[in-house]
């Protein structure tokens, strides 16, 4: 059973789309929400961390049911502030990143945050300076030899970049952490040729309900196999309308719609069968009264008993299946991405 996300009342059906107690549209409820995250983010970005917790009020109060999600970021953002008061400048930057990185919408103020940390770090304390005297070593390399290892040190620390999770480092092109499995980049989903599983389930289906209608459905004495194209005067054309209809959406890179046609053409078979299967029945009994005591009853019940239904329908219902299997995928990924998406996780 569903629930609404606003009043908590039960729906009735595990695929309403709409509240019955309060009124919202879910899609689009879900969708003002994300929205409203996105533009509190933005605004602590540009101002401060330190507002955060006044800004993502107005949030909470609107869409409560987000309120552990903006606790547990609440709380982390406290929590590194206070690292970094308390003078744990590792502790903070740490993180501080990995806020960062879960929250791009907040690298402005991060950023400021770190370099105030940096900057702490690189400011000895009045104590450090009358006590630690500056020594020069003679080991110490001077001039180019100085320059070239500041400058090779600098671009180790740039060529790696620290896991949200372990914070331990790894490479910038990783596409999961090596150390712990944590997705360090936004993977697509694992296509063919570049298209998504409902495109391909989509344009698959096409090709075999088309195939289908020329291949054999029925097989009788004398006449031999039968398909439902019938010399175009069959079934068989309407299913290729519902396939060519399919093949638009698809240019038009609408799947969604090939839930219908899928459909459609599942019904059409369904219609086609019952009407073969009821004629072959008819004929039967329309035998047995009308030959009742023929000697050539028998071959007339043989003729009957030798029409088998034959691999076409198969072909046929694997081709509207997947096409129905499409608009299903492609309904979910749309519905997955109304979410409010506050965590990618």
């Amino acid at each position: 059973m569903s629930t609404c996300p606003k009043c908590n009342a039960i729906a009735k059906e595990c695929t309403a789309t709409e509240c019955e107690k309060c009124g919202i549209i879910f899609t689009k409820y879900f969708f003002l929400r994300k929205k409203k995250f996105i533009e509190a983010l933005d605004e602590i970005g540009q101002t401060s961390l330190l507002s955060a917790e006044d800004i993502f009020k107005d949030f909470v109060h609107r869409y409560p049911e987000g309120k552990p999600e903006i606790n547990d970021l609440t709380f982390k953002i406290t929590t590194a502030l206070k690292a970094k008061e308390s003078g744990n400048m590792d502790e903070a930057e740490r993180q501080l990143r990995a806020i960062k990185t879960k929250y791009l919408n907040l690298k402005p103020a991060i950023d400021k945050e770190l370099e105030k940390t940096e900057a702490a770090r690189n400011t000895p304390t009045p104590l450090e300076v009358s006590i630690k005297p500056k020594i020069i070593s003679k080991k110490e390399p001077h001039g180019f030899e100085q320059h070239e290892k500041q400058g090779q040190e600098s671009e180790e620390k740039t060529t790696l970049i620290e896991c949200p999770t372990c914070t331990k480092n790894v490479s910038p092109n990783a596409v999961t952490c090596p150390h712990c499995g944590e997705p360090l980049q936004n993977v697509p989903p694992i296509s063919l040729f570049g298209q998504e599983p409902s495109h391909l389930a989509g344009l698959a289906g096409t090709i075999i309900l088309v195939i289908g209608v020329f291949c054999p459905i029925i097989s009788a004495p004398i006449i031999g196999d039968i398909n439902l194209f019938q010399n175009g005067k069959g079934d068989g054309v309407i299913l290729l309308i519902f396939a060519g209809v399919s093949f638009l959406y698809l240019l038009k890179k609408e799947i969604e719609p090939l839930f219908m046609t899928g459909i459609g053409s599942a019904g059409l078979l369904c219609f086609t069968f019952y009407n073969i299967y009821s004629k072959i029945s008819n004929i039967s009994s329309n035998i047995e009264k009308d030959l009742a005591g023929n000697p050539f009853r028998g071959l007339a019940d043989t003729a009957i008993q030798s029409i088998q239904m034959q691999w076409g329908w198969g072909i046929l219902i694997v081709g509207s299946s997947l096409l129905v299997t499409a608009g299903i995928l492609e309904r979910r990924k749309n519905f997955t991405a109304s979410m409010p998406g506050i965590s990618s996780s």
